[in-house]
């Protein structure tokens, strides 16, 4: 959480694990990679991918708020996958998960063409961590009737997916289960002890840390976020003073840990438990 305390540690590309989003990012760049992850993860053969851009910047129009992604590939048929590596909850995943579909639609779409045309969205968001508090290592989501009794989907074709990386429920098959395990702990160890997916992706990380190119590379991108961090510093003490007393102000209203974190997110628990040493 930003707050008091804030520190930013600097670490070299070797110590990197695949959920960082520069080496995630370049991993990803390998559109093969991308190709089994998908077909592991949807369980379906896909016949052909091409990548649209890794960190691609997409505007639904002239003056609108645009949105950069991580990873965003489509198929011959039209149907579009947008993967997002998340270390943090911010509170803003589902509204995310929801500007990104839609921004996906819009840029996809010529003003000519029948919404027919659209295609399946594919939205995954890979998190360290488990958004939903549920214990599962995968979250489907599609659009339902509320009358459950229909048992009656919408079929709009959109498919979002959260992934935990800790999730004590392995709900998926085991190359996206090593996949996970790998994403925290990506060394040499964990690779050997996994699935050929798995290292396969381990040697395009090596085959990155070993790359000067690269490594002058991200040393740039680092020094532009301490940059940022140190210019941020100051907001960010801020922002961490008014949401201490906002969290305290709900413990003594009497509003449990948990209710707290629903409003106010799961970076938060530190402070929670400093403020309650207050009371």
């Amino acid at each position: 959480m930003e707050g008091q305390n804030m520190s930013y540690k600097r670490k070299s590309l070797q110590e990197l694990n695949l959920n960082d989003d520069f080496l995630f990012g370049k991993v990803m760049n390998d559109i093969s990679i991308v190709h089994e992850f998908l077909e592991y993860l949807l369980n379906m053969e896909i016949k052909e991918i091409e990548m649209v851009n890794t960190q691609e910047v997409i505007s639904p129009q002239y003056g609108s708020r645009g949105v950069r992604l991580d990873v965003y590939v489509k198929d011959v048929y039209n149907n579009k996958y947008n993967i997002e590596i998340q270390n943090t909850d911010r509170g803003n995943i589902p509204t995310r998960m929801r500007f990104y579909q839609s921004a996906m639609d819009v840029q996809s779409l010529d003003k000519s063409e029948d919404y027919s045309n659209l295609g399946n969205d594919y939205i995954i968001f890979i998190c360290p961590f488990d958004l939903f508090h549920k214990g599962y290592s995968r979250y489907d989501f599609e659009y339902i009737c509320e009358l459950n009794s229909l048992n009656l989907k919408l079929n709009d074709g959109i498919h979002k997916i959260v992934l935990n990386a800790n999730g004590e429920n392995k709900n998926v098959d085991k190359n996206i289960s090593d996949f996970l395990n790998y994403l925290c702990s990506s060394n040499q160890e964990t690779a050997n002890n996994s699935c050929d997916f798995v290292q396969k992706i381990h040697r395009k990380v090596l085959e990155i840390k070993s790359n000067k190119e690269l490594e002058v590379e991200f040393l740039s991108v680092q020094e532009k976020f301490y940059e940022n961090f140190k210019d941020g510093k100051k907001e960010g003490r801020e922002e961490g003073h008014d949401e201490f007393y906002k969290i305290m102000k709900y413990l003594k209203s009497g509003k449990s840990e948990e209710e707290i974190l629903k409003i106010m997110g799961d970076d938060c628990k530190s402070v929670i438990e400093k403020a309650k040493t207050l009371l």
